[in-house]
C-alpha cells in the first residue's frame, strides 16, 4: 500500500522551498536601490504631467518621411534618417491606427491615440532600461551609495518627461545613457564584445539622429590612443576595425543618398541648418560664392521656419550639391568668426541662461580633468569620455542650427547629472577618507 504520508511530507518540503525562494527573490528586489528608483520614476511618469504627449516641430516630418518609401529597396528620404520614422510606421502597423498631426501651429493635435500611447510607453520603458544601465555604470565611478542613488533618481525624474515627446530627442537621451554606460563598462573591463557593441551602437544612433555622427568621430582618436598607449591593445584594435566598418557603412549610405537625392551626406537637414546659420548670422555677406551672396542679399528677409522660404529660393537656381559646397566653403572661410558667434549664442542667447551653469560645470570639469591627468601622469579616460559626449553635442548643435537649442541639446543632459554627482561623490570621499585613500580614489576614477 502506498505511503501517502511520505508524499505529503515531500510536497510540504517542496512548497516550503519554493516559498522561500520566492520570498528571497522578492526581498532581494525590494531592497535593491534601483527598484525604488524605478518605482518613483514610474509614479512621476503617471502623475507628474498634465499632458500625455508633446508634439515638436519635427514630428510631422518623422511621421510622413517614410510612408511611401522602402529603405530595403534603397529608397531614402533626403531630410530624415530611417530609424525613428520606421518605429512610428511599425507601431502604426501593429496597432492598425495611423498617427496624423492636425490642429494649428500654436495648438497642434494628434490622432491615433492608441498608437501615440504605445509610442510613449515604448519610449518610457526603453528609458528605464537605459536608466538601469546608467545606474550600473555610475556605480563603477561613484563610491558613495547615497549620492549614486540620488544622482540616478534625479536623472530619472528630470529626464523622464522627455519620453512624452514624439521626436528623436526622447530616444536620443536613452541611447546617450546607454552609450555612456558601455564606454564606462569598457574602460573598467575592456573586452572585444563591448568594443564591437560601442561601434554598432554609435552607428545606430547616427541613423536615429544624424547629429550623433560626432560620437563616431570621437571613437577614432579613442581607439587609436588606446592602441598607442598599450591600454587593452587587442580589444582596442577590434574597436578600431569596427569603427572603420562603421565609416564604410555610413559612407555607403551617403553615396546612396547622392545617387537617390543628389547630395553626399547622411541627411539634407544638416546643410539646410548650416545655410540658415549663414543667413541668420550674416556670413553670406562674405560667402564663398559672389553669385549666391548677391542673390541672398536681394531676397526679402524671412526668418520663419529656419529661413526656409529664402533657402527654397536659393535651391530653385542652384543644386543641392552646390548649396552644400557653398555652406561648407563659407563656414571654412569665416571659421573663427563663425565659432565666436556660436559661442556668443551659446553663452548669451535669449533662452540659454538656464544652461550657462551646465556649460560652466562642463568647462570646469575639463580643467580639473587636465590637471589630474598632469598630476598623475595618466590619461583621464572616463572624465575625457564624459566631457567629449557632453561638449561634442553642444558644439555640433550651436554651430549647426539657429533655434530650438534647448530641445536639441537635451540628449547631453544625462552627462550633466554624472558631472554633478561625481563632484558630490568627490567631496564625500574627501571628507570621510584619509589623504592616501582620497588620492587612490582620484586615480581610479579618472
Amino acid at each position: 500500500m502506498m505511503d501517502f504520508t511520505a508524499l505529503g511530507t515531500l510536497k510540504g518540503k517542496i512548497e516550503a522551498k519554493l516559498h522561500g525562494t520566492r520570498l528571497e527573490f522578492l526581498t532581494k528586489w525590494i531592497t535593491a536601490p534601483f527598484f525604488w528608483i524605478f518605482l518613483l520614476v514610474f509614479i512621476f511618469f503617471l502623475f507628474g504631467e498634465s499632458v500625455f504627449y508633446v508634439l515638436q516641430g519635427d514630428t510631422v516630418s518623422y511621421l510622413t518621411s517614410y510612408q511611401d518609401k522602402n529603405i530595403f529597396r534603397g529608397e531614402l528620404h533626403a531630410w530624415r534618417t530611417p530609424v525613428y520614422p520606421y518605429i512610428l510606421r511599425g507601431l502604426s502597423f501593429l496597432t492598425g491606427e495611423k498617427m496624423v498631426v492636425g490642429g494649428t501651429l500654436e495648438f497642434p493635435t494628434c490622432s491615433g491615440m492608441f498608437t501615440v500611447r504605445s509610442l510613449i510607453l515604448l519610449q518610457f520603458f526603453a528609458f528605464l532600461g537605459g536608466l538601469w544601465l546608467f545606474y550600473r555604470a555610475c556605480g563603477k565611478i561613484m563610491k558613495n551609495s547615497t549620492i549614486l542613488f540620488g544622482t540616478v533618481l534625479l536623472a530619472g525624474i528630470g529626464l523622464m518627461q522627455n519620453t512624452r515627446w514624439i521626436s528623436t530627442e526622447s530616444l536620443g537621451i536613452t541611447f546617450t545613457m546607454i552609450f555612456f554606460s558601455m564606454m564606462v563598462f569598457y574602460l573598467r573591463d575592456p573586452s572585444h564584445k563591448i568594443a564591437i557593441g560601442v561601434n554598432l551602437l554609435s552607428c545606430f544612433m547616427v541613423f536615429l539622429r544624424p547629429v550623433f555622427l560626432y560620437l563616431v568621430l570621437l571613437l577614432v582618436p579613442f581607439w587609436l590612443l588606446r592602441m598607442a598607449l598599450g591600454n587593452s591593445r587587442k580589444s582596442a584594435m577590434t574597436g578600431f576595425c569596427f569603427c572603420l566598418l562603421t565609416f564604410l557603412l555610413l559612407g555607403g549610405y551617403c553615396k546612396l543618398n547622392e545617387q537617390r537625392n543628389g547630395f553626399f551626406g547622411i541627411a539634407s537637414v544638416a546643410t539646410h541648418n548650416q545655410m540658415a546659420c549663414i543667413i541668420e548670422r550674416g556670413f553670406y555677406k562674405n560667402g564663398a560664392s559672389p553669385e549666391i551672396n548677391e542673390f541672398i542679399a536681394q531676397l526679402p528677409n524671412d526668418d520663419s521656419l529656419l529661413h526656409g522660404p529664402m533657402i527654397s529660393e536659393v535651391l530653385k537656381y542652384w543644386s543641392y550639391e552646390e548649396v552644400q559646397q557653398y555652406t561648407q566653403a563659407t563656414i571654412k572661410k569665416n571659421f573663427v568668426s563663425y565659432v565666436i558667434m556660436s559661442l556668443k549664442v551659446m553663452w548669451w542667447g535669449k533662452w540659454e541662461a538656464m544652461w550657462v551653469q551646465c556649460y560652466a560645470l562642463g568647462f570646469l570639469d575639463l580643467l580639473f580633468t587636465l590637471a589630474l591627468g598632469v598630476i598623475f601622469r595618466q590619461l583621464p579616460w572616463i572624465r575625457l569620455t564624459t566631457w567629449g559626449i557632453f561638449y561634442g553635442l553642444i558644439a555640433v548643435i550651436y554651430m549647426g542650427t539657429t533655434c530650438d537649442y534647448i530641445r536639441l541639446v537635451t540628449p547631453a543632459l544625462p552627462v550633466i547629472y554624472v558631472l554633478a554627482g561625481r563632484y558630490l561623490d568627490l567631496l564625500s570621499v574627501a571628507r570621510s577618507s584619509s589623504p592616501e585613500a582620497f588620492v587612490a580614489y582620484l586615480k581610479t576614477t579618472l
